[in-house]
């Protein structure tokens, strides 16, 4: 009796520390060969090797279990792979024009960065609330294991990485997976967020660039997982003697913005926050383009005071160039030379152009007026 209690024990071990959603791990399977073997030889020899063997068989069942189990995921994945997606996309759509609906009147008179914000948000609730109800139905039909094999697998966010969804790969083949993502890695950086952070912060009250530190959270956060953002926090992290050696490179343009504007947004997708400062930057240039007949100091000083921004000539010209780069074009102002005119001039101009004979006739034609040398009055 207390070797059956014994190989109950150890199964239940083997169940709980040496089994995932795979099958059996590589542990598990050693110690099944070990056990099995052992029970062969327990035929013949010690009640010991009994239990040993009682334990591999046990170990042996469970990989069986598992795989079929698997298999089974798999298959319910081949079969309803089109209704799980279908059923996502409208559940998807049908959230989302209930968000948009929702939006009050203000939201029109929203620039377009605050719009791009609120957009942004409606589709990620609307994607949430779709996973979330397939993975209701999924767990609904087939159960709890169902779902942790498959869920999310209808739906596969632009740019992540991770298996493959089945209802892309041929009749039966295996699914593939994507190799994960290495890690990023600074030769520059510190490991630890809080150090990171202190660097952003720094460097945001050094040059004034109005993140709130819920942007700078993210900014860190970012330069883990995102090589662009961990750039530009490299970038944070070297000295300038000037603020303008910071504005150039690659990514002069989302300098530019995180300098000029006092009210940003600032998302870890890069991007999507190219978008945004294309977006930022598109809205105030078209203001701009209403006041092309003044100077570009007197348009900078206005676009400032419309905006709430801080731009100058260097940040202003970034903007333009950029826009100008990628097929946003707009207008400068026209330079106008100073110039003086005057009758001496125009004088001057006129006997240039005449013969001599012309000076002679007109200078005949003078009569003095009230002249005392020669006597005589007009």
């Amino acid at each position: 009796m207390g070797s059956f209690i014994l190989i109950a024990i150890i199964a239940l071990l083997i169940k709980q520390g040496m089994t995932d959603n795979k099958g059996i791990s590589d542990l598990g399977k050693v110690l099944g060969t070990v056990a099995g073997i052992a029970f062969i030889v327990s035929l013949f020899a010690h009640p010991l090797l009994l239990v040993l063997g009682g334990v591999g068989v046990i170990a042996a069942i469970i990989a069986i279990v598992n795989k079929v189990s698997g298999s089974e995921r798999t298959n319910i994945m081949r079969a309803h792979a089109e209704e799980f997606r279908q059923m996502y996309n409208e559940v998807y759509e049908m959230k989302l024009n209930e968000l948009r609906r929702k939006r009050d009147a203000g939201y029109e008179r929203a620039n377009a960065t605050e719009r791009k914000a609120r957009e942004l948000q409606e589709e990620r609730m609307a994607r949430e609330a779709a996973t979330k109800f397939v993975d209701e139905q999924i767990r609904k039909k087939y159960g709890d294991q169902a779902v942790s094999g498959i869920s999310g697998r209808y739906s596969q966010p632009v740019g992540a990485s991770g298996p493959i969804p089945v209802y892309n790969q041929a009749p039966g083949m295996q699914p593939q997976v994507a190799p994960p993502p290495k890690p990023l890695k600074s030769s520059i950086l510190p490991k630890a967020s809080g150090r990171r952070t202190k660097i952003v912060n720094k460097f945001n009250e050094q040059y004034n660039l109005y993140l709130t530190e819920e942007q700078i959270r993210n900014i860190v956060a970012a330069s883990y997982m995102s090589n662009a953002w961990k750039q530009e926090v490299e970038a944070m992290y070297t000295k300038y003697d000037s603020v303008y050696q910071w504005l150039v490179g690659d990514t002069a343009y989302l300098r530019a913005y995180l300098r000029a504007f006092a009210v940003q947004d600032v998302t870890s997708d890069f991007r999507q926050q190219q978008q945004i400062v294309t977006d930022s930057f598109e809205e105030i240039f078209q203001y701009s383009d209403t006041i092309s007949g003044l100077s570009l100091e007197r348009r900078i000083e206005m676009i400032n005071s419309k905006f709430l921004t801080n731009f100058d000539d260097i940040t202003y010209m970034i903007a333009y160039r950029y826009l100008e780069a990628i097929g946003h074009h707009h207008e400068l102002e026209k330079t106008t030379l100073t110039r003086i005119d005057g009758t001496f001039d125009d004088l001057v101009a006129k006997y240039e152009n005449m013969s001599t004979e012309a000076v002679d006739a007109d200078l005949s034609s003078i009569t003095p007026q009230n002249d005392p040398g020669t006597g005589t009055t007009g």
